[in-house]
């Protein structure tokens, strides 16, 4: 995701990397995408949801903010 500026991609690997992302480095703290990704986040890493749901509230979050995300290789 090019989430440091133009064509500076940030790679992240999981569900705890993906909600300290949400939480630290995110530009918007208000939308209803953030929210939910926050709240998906904190269920997956809870084991209460599968971690395919917090990866998508995360993109979502992302098209939100506006924030470019690469597809997966």
């Amino acid at each position: 995701m090019e989430l440091d500026g133009i064509g500076k991609y940030s790679f992240i690997h999981n569900t705890r990397e993906a909600a300290e992302c949400l939480l630290d480095r995110w530009p918007v703290h208000d939308g209803k995408a953030y929210k939910a990704a926050i709240r998906m986040c904190s269920y997956v890493l809870n084991g209460k949801q599968p971690a395919d749901y917090a990866r998508q509230d995360f993109i979502a979050a992302a098209v939100e903010a506006l924030i470019h995300v690469r597809p997966p290789h």
